[in-house]
């Protein structure tokens, strides 16, 4: 394998997609017209394209399966929901499959066959430090309202109701560059999962793991905390195992929880336990809609509505089998349990995002479970170990 920084680009290419899907191009008050993402993922597939001729055959059945379902589906709406099928909306849509899926067989191909698994996850931690160090930017900007930061937000949502929580600007909530504080705390736990769970050994250094438990909290977000506790709790455990109840390092894991609460005492209170007293009394139904009302779309369970016709939802389960009915969505639990046989902990992550944030053809969604099968495969030739703590 060649040392060259050249060899790197589609790996670059890749952490652009994944930590820039929420920006537009031509910015949001044009009406956007595509992710930056996209641009990254066309690149990386000209890029990678000779790697197509590595695919496996278990890829290309995969491949071949998912095609026919989507074909067959679009064949089958077409001719009986004629009246009420938005082509245009399914067209897109079934490009948008073809494109993220060759991308994804080509990086991880590439990805692979270069041993720069390694790599990868020592890359994803470092662009994870720049976007966090540029989101605390914007955080202190905000706060003290003599900073420049709008240049940075000029293809995302500028929006008071983006960062400020219920509109008040009392607390103002960290979502860096992405449309919103959950969307942020998706990508930084996602990242926080690799490098705790990878199968390479890979291990984050603690000024990192520090500075993206920070952007963590800060996103002061109901669904980014306890999952980021999770992932502390349960690495942890993975290390220790029960012994590590009776490690001194659970006392100091304690005293500093106590600190970080009292010194954000007032947003965590506001945030977490205020709203969490809301949802279990009904007062606030946001909770009950993701859960929920994601399934109310669910018209057809043998053909679904068709590809592209189900307006955005938060759980990509309850879109899959909206959009294409229940055999498409066994298939989708079949890929997902394979991850978890692959690695329990990346696939568990995994089945917990997709009930976060709708958007199973957003390409942050499929950047994230290419990101976690690479972080999930053992090589035959490991990497120097100078990247296992970085």
């Amino acid at each position: 394998m060649t040392d060259k920084k050249s060899s790197y680009l589609p790996i670059y290419l890749l952490m652009g997609a994944f930590f820039l899907n929420d920006f537009s191009i031509g910015g949001v008050e044009s009406g956007g017209g595509g992710s930056f993402s996209d641009i990254f993922i066309l690149i990386g597939i000209v890029i990678t394209i000779t790697y197509f001729k590595k695919i496996s055959l278990i890829q290309f059945l995969v491949s071949l399966m998912t095609l026919s379902v989507v074909l067959i589906n679009f064949v089958i709406h077409i001719n009986l929901s004629f009246d009420t099928f938005t082509f245009s909306n399914s067209f897109t849509f079934i490009l948008k499959i073809l494109t993220y899926m060759l991308y994804s067989i080509n990086t991880y191909n590439y990805i692979k066959l270069n041993n720069l698994e390694l790599k990868t996850i020592d890359i994803l931690v470092k662009s994870s430090i720049v976007f966090c160090l540029i989101s605390l930017y914007i955080h202190l900007a905000l706060y003290t309202q003599k900073l420049p930061y709008e240049f940075f937000w000029k293809f995302t949502r500028q929006d008071m109701n983006s960062y400020a929580y219920k509109g008040s600007t009392s607390i103002i909530r960290m979502r860096g560059l992405t449309k919103e504080p959950a969307h942020f705390g998706m990508v930084i736990t996602a990242v926080l999962g690799i490098a705790y769970f990878n199968d390479f050994g890979y291990k984050i250094s603690k000024v990192n793991d520090l500075l993206i438990t920070i952007c963590c909290i800060l996103t002061f977000s109901f669904s980014t905390i306890p999952i980021f506790i999770m992932l502390k709790v349960v690495n942890h455990f993975k290390k220790y195992g029960i012994n590590y109840v009776l490690n001194k390092k659970i006392i100091i894991s304690f005293f500093t929880a106590l600190i970080i609460y009292f010194i954000f005492q007032d947003e965590i209170n506001t945030t977490l336990f205020t709203r969490l007293f809301s949802l279990l009394d009904g007062r606030d139904t946001s909770g009950t809609s993701r859960l929920v009302g994601s399934w109310d779309y669910v018209n057809n369970l043998f053909i679904g509505n068709g590809v592209g016709q189900t307006p955005v939802i938060f759980n990509n389960f309850a879109y899959i089998l909206s959009d294409f009915g229940i055999i498409p969505l066994i298939l989708f639990f079949l890929f997902v349990g394979y991850l978890c046989y692959k690695n329990m902990y990346l696939g568990l992550l995994l089945v917990v995002f997709s009930f976060q944030r709708g958007g199973y053809l957003s390409a942050y969604y499929w950047c994230m479970i290419l990101l976690f099968f690479v972080s999930s495969y053992k090589s035959r030739v490991k990497e120097s170990s100078k990247f296992k703590k970085m």
